[in-house]
């Protein structure tokens, strides 16, 4: 897929202060609570696409953004954001474990979990990737989402995305594809340096690598009904009890387990490509029977996972038919990210 001719722009300098920051608010219908802080509203975008990547050179001031879980299971957008602050003051990430993001640091979003950021006079690049595009190469892990990658491990990845600022929409179709791959290549390289969730928990020894080792291995085979905490000590070579004590945080292997299918099962529901039963997705995620994945999924969800699909489609026409902004590129964009 090649690249987009016509980039987005956005510009409240023309604008005064209650419809500027009116019009900038309408920009996000349901993708999250925008407020002002009170500090001096202004904002600047420029974007545009390179093939499935979308690359976003903007200035935001006196804003604050809130996605909750509940605007995730309205929208449907489960990419991942790569963001840079090159100046000025950004501070975000999941909500309870907000931090400054310094000039030149690069913080890891997932957009299908919920995270607050506010800005001062914020210098921002924000490239957004679709999920299945970055875990071709890197897997995409809840220990990630907020990830601050130090200027010191990402300079390369840094360097890379202020190149991509400055490529225009109109590149050619390879160059826009090999750039995308480039940036996954990159940021892999980067989180490892950084020591991914292992650095962000304070952790390194062998038990955080044996946590790693598992949960790739879990997710390589949710699809086996047959998945259990037998099988992937067995597997792993490595006692029931050792098993427990890595995945005590998530209360135990089994309740981790279907927590990741549940996460599956629920981006496939917010997927409008999707068109498998939901019988089809119970078993293609490794349930043992459709009832089982009902009762757990309305356990977690607090709704079946019919109702969840119909709520999620509805969100959906409904976001596309306010303010019609889904004729802006930008939002057609984002839709074909989903």
């Amino acid at each position: 897929m090649g690249s987009v001719d016509q980039p987005f722009r956005f510009s409240s300098k023309a604008l005064d202060a209650e419809d500027g920051f009116g019009r900038y608010h309408d920009l996000y219908p349901v993708a999250s609570n925008v407020t002002a802080t009170g500090q001096g509203f202004h904002a600047e975008a420029h974007a545009h696409r390179l093939s499935r990547m979308i690359v976003v050179d903007r200035m935001i001031s006196g804003v604050s953004h809130v996605r909750e879980a509940r605007h995730a299971r309205q929208d449907g957008f489960d990419h991942v954001v790569v963001q840079m602050v090159t100046s000025g003051q950004w501070t975000g990430g999941p909500p309870g474990e907000e931090r400054l993001v310094s000039p030149g640091e690069i913080i890891l979003l997932d957009m299908a979990r919920p995270q607050r950021n506010w800005a001062n006079l914020a210098q921002l690049i924000t490239i957004n990737l679709p999920r299945d595009l970055i875990e071709a190469t890197l897997r995409v892990t809840p220990a990630m989402h907020g990830v601050v990658l130090p200027a010191s491990t990402s300079h390369l990845l840094g360097e890379f995305m202020l190149m991509l600022k400055r490529l225009g929409a109109d590149s050619p179709a390879a160059i826009a594809d090999s750039a995308a791959q480039a940036l996954i290549e990159l940021t892999a390289g980067a989180f490892a340096n950084y020591g991914g969730h292992l650095i962000k928990h304070g952790d390194t020894g062998a038990g955080s690598l044996r946590r790693e080792r598992a949960e790739l291995f879990i997710d390589a085979r949710l699809a086996d009904d047959q998945l259990d905490a037998a099988y992937v000590a067995h597997s792993l070579g490595v006692s029931r009890t050792v098993l427990y004590q890595l995945f005590q945080s998530s209360g135990g292997v089994a309740r981790y387990i279907l927590g990741r299918r549940l996460e599956r099962l629920a981006r496939a529901l917010r997927r409008s490509t999707e068109t498998r039963s939901i019988s089809q997705l119970a078993f293609a995620f490794g349930f043992a029977s459709e009832s089982h994945c009902s009762k757990a999924f309305r356990s977690a969800y607090g709704m079946p996972p019919g109702q969840y699909r119909k709520d999620a489609a509805h969100q959906r026409a409904a976001a596309n038919d306010v303010s019609g902004l889904i004729d802006s590129a930008l939002d057609i964009w984002h839709s074909a990210l989903r």
